[in-house]
């Protein structure tokens, strides 16, 4: 297992460090299991007002390339990291305070036959 704080740590320190919102942040963060991915959007310092927006970019930088989806109830489907990004991060800048407050478990999805 990963130390999440460590993790979070390393990447909110390349987030701060990227020339613009639209950047990819790698921040070298790999390997980790859908529990520690959980861990890391759960984490206090995204709610710290200096790292306000990173938690949704850490969810799209966590994100595959070419193979990720992520569905808006109302636009519908984009693809691929960067489709997603190029979409997300712009919207989510323009809303002040957004809370998610989950209802239901996490799913988690592993592959096509999933």
């Amino acid at each position: 297992m990963k130390d999440t704080n460590e993790c979070i740590q390393q990447y909110l320190s390349a987030w701060h460090s990227r020339k613009d919102d639209n950047q990819y942040v790698s921040a070298g963060i790999t390997g980790l299991s859908a529990s520690e991915i959980l861990q890391l959007f759960e984490h206090p310092a995204l709610r710290l007002p200096e790292h306000k927006h990173a938690g949704v970019s850490l969810m799209v930088d966590l994100m595959a390339e070419n193979e990720s989806m992520y569905f808006d109830a109302i636009y519908g489907a984009m693809y691929g990291r960067e489709g997603i990004r190029g979409w997300l991060i712009p919207m989510m800048k323009e809303i002040d305070f957004i809370e998610f407050t989950p209802t239901q478990p996490s799913a988690v999805f592993t592959g096509v036959s999933d």
